[in-house]
């Protein structure tokens, strides 16, 4: 049975501002990609191998929950991932910087794939 898409009101703020830029859901990003483990990814995009966590507060701000999450971390950057995360307060105050970040890094991965050199 395929899982159900539980997006987070953090979520929503990034994929909107995401889409709002012309990244297509289902095409360029996919939300709660399954990693090893029972990990799920909230926002991935595969072409550029970058994984985007949007950590709410309640869950995230535990010594365990810290533990577990780099734990995550460790997988998705042994498997080649580039992985950006974002307290759930930074996105609420300023989601365009957060989205801002995430094109800068699928623009970096896109000159390294084409051979472009960094500045």
């Amino acid at each position: 049975m395929p899982r159900t898409l539980y997006e987070t009101d953090i979520e929503q703020l990034l994929r909107e501002e995401l889409e709002s830029r012309g990244y297509l859901k289902g095409k360029d990003f996919v939300q709660e990609w399954p990693i090893r483990l029972s990990y799920i990814v909230d926002i991935f995009f595969p072409e550029y191998n970058i994984a985007v966590e949007a950590d709410g507060e309640q869950f995230h701000s535990s010594p365990k929950a810290r533990q577990r999450d780099w734990h995550k971390d460790q997988i998705m950057k042994a498997k080649g991932w580039a992985v950006l995360r974002f307290p759930g307060r930074q996105i609420r105050e300023d989601v365009s910087e957060c989205v801002d970040r995430i094109v800068n890094l699928i623009q970096e991965r896109r000159d390294d794939e084409n051979g472009n050199p960094r500045d």
